[in-house]
């Protein structure tokens, strides 16, 4: 039995149900639901909340950072520093699952956007695969990791080279590896453009999986932004491409 997505259709007061793993269905927008927003701008007076969410977003990519994150849970609070925040992230990321039926029903299948070397051919054991497992732990036995998406070639890191960020000059490198038994739901640790999940949708939606929802942990953003360090947030990514306006001219 496939999944079922619930959204509010562009017009309209009713709810729209999607089904056979949306593979009916393409739509011009992706929408996603993130929970961090992540301030990357340095040239602010920086809060409490952006230390604490640079250093989620940190032990997400297993990057080191200074400092600790300080968390209040059952019993007390406890600061986790860059030796040991992978021991919040393995508590982090199942809540995010839990919290993701209230988006969509399964059963789903997680498909990771691809780290910089998880391309064809290349057997190892990939973070965002790792990530993704936590989220399916979380939201229960009706949600499976499909690693689908693969590069045709082991890539530089983007953050690393400062490349441009463009769908179009990713989904060419984007390749089919598995095919997803259910709901396709994207799945980013840190979203900065978007421009890897779009291509990633485009290229599944091609070969008939088209995704029915994006799940982010971290959105980058250059404002700061009010609210909790651990807030749900709605938002759309665009699909559909704008032609060309001849008639413009």
């Amino acid at each position: 039995m496939a999944g079922e997505f619930h959204r509010e259709a562009e017009g309209e007061g009713n709810l729209f149900n999607a089904r056979d793993s949306g593979r009916r269905w393409p739509m011009n927008n992706l929408p996603y639901v993130f929970w961090l927003n992540h301030l990357t701008e340095v040239g602010c007076k920086w809060r409490e909340v952006d230390f604490d969410t640079r250093a989620i977003v940190r032990g997400l990519k297993q990057e080191g950072f200074n400092g600790y994150l300080e968390v209040r849970m059952k019993g007390g609070t406890k600061r986790f520093t860059s030796q040991d925040i992978d021991e919040f992230i393995a508590m982090l990321l199942p809540v995010v699952g839990e919290k993701l039926r209230d988006d969509i029903k399964g059963p789903i299948s997680i498909v990771p956007i691809p780290n910089s070397g998880m391309a064809s051919g290349v057997a190892d054991e990939f973070r965002c695969v790792e990530l993704a497992k936590l989220v399916a732990k979380g939201f229960g036995p009706d949600a499976e990791v499909c690693a689908a998406v693969v590069w045709d070639k082991p890539r530089e890191k983007s953050h690393k080279k400062n490349e441009y960020r463009h769908p179009d000059l990713y989904e060419p490198h984007m390749q089919l590896a598995e095919k997803p038994n259910n709901t396709v739901v994207l799945f980013d640790d840190v979203l900065t453009s978007g421009s890897q999940m779009i291509a990633a949708a485009r290229m599944l939606t091609k070969a008939g999986f088209p995704p029915a929802l994006g799940l982010v942990v971290a959105r980058a953003t250059k404002a700061q932004v009010e609210g909790k360090v651990f807030e749900k947030h709605n938002d759309e990514l665009k699909l559909a491409r704008d032609p060309f306006d001849f008639n413009g001219f």
